[in-house]
């Protein structure tokens, strides 16, 4: 995988917020200049999987967005929820998913979308509780 430039970046810092807050920010993906989101240090996906759901749905349609960044997220539904972006956006070229909960099965999943995305460049997907299997499987999807 090549790297990427340097990039400006919206930061935003959250913790348990409202379906509300979600379904906006996923709204305001489609308005990004800058090209990159930061959710770091949150668990509010896990206390609102619908409002992930839509969070994901909105990413996959973007065309402005080229960087995500969901570290610490701490949901196991990140590995199929993002699977399903991977499929769909071709505008993301990196995506930081590590120290979340993805486990053997998403990262299957992850592993399966790679095989049909051209666009990402860079995929951090370190600290996730899967092992040489979903290691290999995400390696073999790269080639």
């Amino acid at each position: 995988m090549k790297g990427n430039t340097t990039m400006g970046r919206a930061r935003t810092r959250t913790s348990r917020k409202s379906t509300g807050f979600i379904n906006s920010y996923a709204k305001a993906l489609r308005c990004l200049e800058n090209g990159q989101i930061v959710l770091k240090v949150n668990d509010m996906f896990r206390s609102t999987p619908l409002s992930f759901t839509t969070f994901t749905k909105g990413l996959a349609r973007n065309t402005s967005c080229i960087h995500v960044n969901l570290r610490y997220g701490y949901s196991n539904r990140i590995g199929p929820e993002f699977a399903n972006v991977l499929k769909v956006n071709k505008t993301l070229t990196r995506l930081n998913l590590d120290h979340n909960q993805i486990g053997e099965d998403g990262a299957r999943d992850i592993a399966n979308a790679l095989k049909k995305n051209k666009t990402l460049t860079d995929l951090d997907v370190y600290w996730n509780g899967f092992g040489a299997d979903g290691a290999t499987e995400i390696a073999n999807a790269l080639k």
